[in-house]
């Protein structure tokens, strides 16, 4: 199919036009002659008889070149091409060339010469700028940003894509090819009048990159009417090894950390190559000082835990956390970027916490066995009961019946237990806007639990706060009559959820460890019941995260507005279960502090286009800066004045933009001399009011060295047409 470049097609249809011209005026140049008989002249026409039809074949040529000149000039100004099926062009003709360089964290892998992947991945691109045919426009874009950096409009000259090629920069996040195939189809409508598209993808082909499925290409390409057909060259730099040691995750164990007790950090070490790497160290660094080092060997394809402890000595104001950063880090490698990953944790003492049971802390009286079915839950986050610690703990206990719970005791809680109560009564409607509001709560059975109860006042078709309704019980006490038959947790049930994991414990130990405690009477949760199957957000529905033995639920969570319930089905303290007598009262100390972090703002967060930070209505006017991370990772870098802006209502934040590089990113607060109280601005000017540091990662799956070579691209992507490695 002939094709002309855009703006070109009034210039072919010009050039045909004026193809009429030397027809036009050899009819306007035929003489029109009257005919007399004249004798004399019989000779002279009988001669000229016999060349009359070489005449006219001689002139019906002329005619016939001069107009084939004409059109030819004009076509010759207008360059036609064959246009190849839907998407490409024969050589020679213009395409509009869609530029996509991968500029991933994998990009950053260094080479000999001080050079790294994407400065391979910039001179390929500048070869394909070179070699594209007279006539084309060109796009150039970095697959994962930053927004702001890059046009999805096409360059104005080979220039001014040389010079985008240039200002691309590596960042600390993850790209597909079905990403990259978005951006160019966001490119491809920006030209509508060029209608040949070459989508170019230059990076390292890292296999994690690609979709498992190469038929979802196929569907990426052409699936969508906005979408160009598929082509897609594929640009491949060569990487010079793919052995690469990464720092994989970092975690606090139990989600917060107090001032009395330490605090289990766990990072993962993983190695890929050819060869072990013997004496690594790993290294922890608090508030930028290093604390503690580990050392181990690792062998290719292994992944080891790496665990510390630490006890926090912040200075931390009752009620609410401190933040202290703290980086895990290794020896540099070709891939430096993923040798260190950062966490921000909350250090916390008094929080306040509701306790809910049947004898609050007025009736409860331990000399005459009277214990609350919440004991062992408060001797789990607050140990110690001596005044001159309190302010020290992790929690302040606020314990009280079910008929005293109002507003004003929940006031400034984040986390409510309730066990042991038979109804809940008038409450539901105060615990459910408790939780709505980002309000964590834990209900379990005990004492005088009564399921019929709790799903009439409390379930209300999902509009209480029970997560599903209840169906009855199962099992006897001990004290009851009949023959017990006692239920155990399953393992199998548990061991994929985080919550349930131990640092440093062996799956066939918690499995043991939560198998002891033995169950005597259970709740019986209906699931199926709930009928919340149809949710479009899973994070709605009901998820069981253990079962006893016998298949019925065991915990069950479930998120209403901004917090979430956590149903247990047994009790906690009693004869319900031996669970208080066992070690496996572990998973109860793990759920409530998780469900305590959940409360926290957000703190460690992965690298983002943005991210809002709250601040106080009282801030404000305050001065805000954010300070980037330094080479190291840690704050030191570039700092720049943030402004402050109204969220909606009496709330206020700051959005910070382009995290794209991982460390430590600190905000700091100053108050500001354009206070309207002009005598305390002056007095306070300069002065720090908060710092706030926030921890940003990159993907672990950017680590990974695998990438494809032209054998393993052609056998996984054999099927997809309109698809080339080069």
């Amino acid at each position: 199919m002939i094709a002309f470049p855009p703006g070109a097609l009034p210039l072919a249809i010009a050039g045909v036009s004026a193809a009429a011209v030397p027809i036009l005026i050899h009819l306007f140049n035929r003489a029109r002659y009257r005919e007399i008989d004249w004798g004399a002249m019989e000779f002279l026409l009988e001669a000229a008889k016999r060349s009359r039809s070489l005449l006219r074949f001689r002139d019906l040529w002329l005619l016939v070149l001069r107009s084939a000149a004409v059109v030819l000039f004009g076509l010759a100004v207008a360059r036609p091409f064959l246009r190849l099926g839907a998407g490409g062009a024969l050589a020679g003709g213009p395409v509009h060339a869609i530029v996509v360089i991968d500029n991933s964290m994998s990009m950053m892998r260094a080479r000999l010469g001080g050079t790294t992947l994407l400065d391979d991945a910039k001179d390929r691109a500048r070869d394909c700028l070179a070699n594209l045919p007279a006539g084309s426009r060109v796009t150039v874009m970095p697959l994962c940003g930053p927004a702001g950096s890059y046009s999805l409009d096409p360059l104005r000259s080979q220039d001014d894509a040389g010079e985008a090629v240039d200002a691309i920069r590596c960042a600390d996040r993850a790209g597909t090819v079905t990403q990259a195939l978005d951006l160019a189809s966001q490119a491809a409508e920006r030209v509508p009048d060029l209608a040949a598209k070459r989508i170019v993808f230059i990076g390292d082909q890292q296999v994690a990159a690609w979709p498992a499925d190469a038929k979802a290409l196929l569907a990426a390409g052409t699936g969508e009417p906005s979408r160009p057909p598929l082509d897609l060259q594929a640009v491949a730099v060569a990487v010079p090894e793919i052995d690469n040691t990464w720092v994989e995750s970092f975690a606090l164990a139990d989600g917060v950390a107090d001032v009395e007790l330490p605090a289990t950090l766990t990072a993962v070490i993983r190695h890929e190559g050819s060869e072990p790497r013997r004496g690594v160290q790993v290294s922890l660094t608090v508030d930028a000082a290093e604390v503690a080092t580990e050392t181990i060997d690792l062998e290719p394809g292994q992944a080891r835990e790496v665990t510390f402890s630490h006890l926090f000595d912040a200075v931390v104001e009752p009620g609410k956390p401190a933040f202290v950063a703290a980086t895990v880090s290794l020896p540099g490698d070709a891939v430096p970027e993923d040798d260190r990953r950062g966490l921000v944790l909350p250090v916390v003492a008094a929080l306040p916490v509701v306790f809910v049971d049947q004898y609050g802390g007025g009736s409860e009286d331990l000399r005459r066995g009277r214990l609350g079915e919440t004991r062992s839950m408060r001797q789990l986050l607050a140990p110690v009961t001596s005044r001159d610690v309190l302010p020290k703990q992790l929690v302040k206990v606020r314990h009280v019946t079910i008929d005293t719970l109002d507003e004003e005791t929940l006031a400034g809680a984040s986390l409510a237990v309730v066990a042991g109560i038979r109804s809940p009564g008038r409450t539901v409607p105060l615990l459910r806007s408790f939780v709505e509001q980002g309000g964590q709560l834990v209900i379990a059975a005990g004492g005088d639990f009564e399921p019929a109860e709790w799903t009439s006042a409390a379930w209300l078709d999902g509009a209480g706060i029970l997560p599903a309704p209840l169906a009855g019980t199962a099992g006897r006490l001990p004290d009851e009559a009949g023959r017990l038959e006692p239920r155990r947790l399953a393992w199998n049930s548990m061991r994929d959820e985080p919550l349930f994991r131990v640092p440093d414990v062996p799956a066939d130990e918690l499995a043991d460890l939560y198998g002891g405690p033995l169950f005597f009477k259970t709740v019986v949760t209906d699931i199926a019941a709930a009928g919340l199957e149809a949710e479009e957000d899973p994070a709605l529905r009901p998820r069981v995260l253990a079962t006893f033995d016998d298949g019925t639920p065991f915990l069950v969570t479930r998120r209403i507005g901004t917090g979430s319930v956590a149903w247990l089905a047994t009790g906690l303290t009693g004869s319900w279960n031996t669970l208080a007598k066992t070690n496996a009262m572990l998973l109860c100390d793990r759920l409530l502090r998780g469900m305590l972090a959940d409360t926290l703002p957000a703190s460690t967060i992965p690298s983002a286009a943005r991210f809002t930070l709250p601040v106080a209505a009282g801030d404000r006017r305050a001065t805000l800066r954010l300070e980037r991370p330094a080479n190291d990772g840690g704050p030191g870098g570039l700092v720049e004045t943030l402004t402050v802006e109204a969220l909606g209502g009496d709330a206020y934040g700051v959005t910070l933009r382009d995290l794209d590089r991982r460390g430590i990113y600190v905000v700091t607060a100053m108050a500001d001399q354009g206070d309207t109280d002009t005598t305390a601005a002056s007095r306070l000017a300069g002065t720090v009011l908060w710092r706030r540091p926030l921890a940003v990662n990159g993907p672990a799956r950017e680590s990974e060295p695998a990438v494809f070579d032209a054998r393993s691209f052609a056998a996984r992507h054999a099927d997809v047409e309109g698809l080339r490695w080069v």
